[in-house]
């Protein structure tokens, strides 16, 4: 994605220098005023003796034009209108490495990256010296083609200083450092002859040309190319998150967000929901029998609640069911239209309806019947995949079911058995064995956390939606 981002900037910038980002407005002007205030500014620095009188080059022939331009731009040389000065590099006896009185910073390359290294030198053997916002290139080597806005000191030979050969305000100064992230200035400063690593001197840039806007205009493209770096920034950054996510997606995040959930963090305690200790008082009981609950100590709490949710005990709160499969010798219990869920079929998803076998109505009849919503969960094998039954059927052995009733969302009590909470403990309890095993008076045992029935609908509200921006994100890594 960073190699997809570093294009689009260039794009971007490129478009700006060829006038494709703004419209030219009359009010503006013409660039053609601006060359002769430029051209009249250097005149007068010359004068003053600011600066020498240069070589004159030859006028820019048609040929030499590298695109098309806006009528009110103008084409100007660049070594006519600026000078480049490389740095200086004194001896390294000359180096310390904290500041003091009578010394000052010397900038190199790395020091405009992640990783600067202070070197500080005698102010009076800083001959090449910046002021903070000078623009700054880098002239051979690996950082061959960067650009940098100096910070006050001095600058070593491995960069050239960017000199106006006129009043400072007349271009643009986010303008002119745009142009050297352009490929008209790259293409110009890694064609010469000599390698990279000699890089560049002033006489080679002799060749390069600069589109020179009228100033509002310029200031108009900077304003642009501004606002659209920071789109594309927010796209980078937004790839890097996803690269991030990719390490850990999706089962960890959703693991945590299942955490979460149970610790009453994804939704807020309201006083209307009342209190799940009305939930065991008057819980419904599917099979007419009444079930003493066993005492849960501290020590079994794994964290804390909210103080209107129950920690319950599955076996003393809900009925559980361990499937069978009937006898193989009977042909005729088979192939019917009655579902008979293995563990291989929660895989489906959520809520599952399909099943690779079926039972006719013989088998159904000395099968255990479980209805609809009845929550599955694979405790041979496989242990802790979970579904919840969309249609009736039955199961085999390694399955053991637990029944609905109606003080709990059936989608809040799947996403507890899939938390940590629960799948963290009921692989604890697993037997020793080749095939891993937990049986159903062990499962029973496992404590779940439990809201009110009000709040157990947000929460499953709240998952619901998570896991489906989830999915899609993962649906995007995927597709990368």
């Amino acid at each position: 994605m960073s190699t997809i981002c570093d294009d689009l900037r260039t794009s971007i910038i490129d478009a700006a220098f060829q006038g494709k980002l703004t419209k030219q407005s009359p009010e503006d002007g013409d660039a053609n005023t601006l060359l002769k205030q430029l051209e009249m500014e250097k005149e007068q620095l010359i004068k003053d003796r600011v600066i020498k009188k240069q070589k004159e080059l030859p006028p820019i022939s048609d040929n030499e034009i590298p695109y098309a331009i806006p009528d009110d731009w103008k084409w100007i040389r660049f070594n006519d209108f600026f000078e480049v000065s490389g740095g200086s590099q004194p001896p390294k006896s000359k180096f310390i490495f904290e500041p003091k009185d009578g010394y000052v910073r010397l900038y190199q390359t790395r020091d405009y990256g992640k990783n600067p290294q202070p070197v500080y030198i005698p102010i009076k053997t800083a001959s090449k010296t910046t002021k903070k916002g000078d623009i700054l290139l880098a002239r051979y080597g690996g950082s061959l083609g960067k650009v940098f806005f100096a910070e006050d000191g001095a600058y070593n030979v491995a960069m050239a200083k960017v000199i106006r050969l006129f009043q400072e305000s007349s271009i643009d100064t986010k303008y002119l450092y745009y142009f050297f992230h352009t490929n008209l200035y790259r293409s110009v400063i890694f064609q010469n002859n000599r390698s990279a690593q000699a890089g560049f001197n002033k006489d080679d840039l002799n060749i390069l040309l600069f589109p020179l806007p009228p100033l509002a205009e310029q200031k108009r493209i900077v304003e642009k190319v501004d606002e659209l770096m920071a789109r594309v920034a927010d796209l980078e950054q937004s790839a890097d998150t996803l690269a991030l996510l990719k390490k850990a997606f999706p089962d960890d995040i959703k693991a945590s967000l299942l955490q979460y959930a149970m610790q009453g963090k994804l939704t807020k305690q309201l006083p209307e929901d009342g209190n799940a200790e009305d939930l065991l008082t008057h819980r419904h009981d599917d099979c007419s029998k009444k079930h003493k609950s066993t005492a849960i100590s501290e020590n079994e709490k794994p964290f804390s609640i909210p103080s209107t949710w129950q920690w319950i005990r599955i076996g003393d709160f809900f009925e559980t069911i361990t499937g069978g499969t009937p006898s193989k010798t009977h042909s005729e219990y088979y192939g019917g239209d009655y579902a008979f869920f293995k563990p291989s079929d929660l895989d489906a998803g959520k809520y599952i309806t399909d099943t690779s076998e079926y039972l006719t109505e013989a088998g159904r009849m000395v099968s255990r019947q479980l209805p609809a919503n009845t929550i599955l969960i694979c405790c041979i094998g496989s242990i802790g995949k979970v579904a919840i039954m969309g249609i009736e059927g039955t199961t085999n052995q390694q399955i053991n079911a637990i029944l609905p009733n109606d003080s709990v969302d059936i989608e809040y009590l799947y996403y507890a058995i899939k938390s940590p909470v629960f799948f963290e403990k009921i692989w604890s309890l697993a037997s020793s064995t080749t095939i891993s095993i937990v049986n159903k008076s062990k499962m029973d045992s496992i404590i779940i956390p439990l809201p009110p029935l009000a709040e157990q609908k947000r929460i499953v509200e709240r998952l619901n939606s998570l896991m489906q921006n989830i999915n899609a994100v993962g649906e995007l890594i995927a597709s990368e």
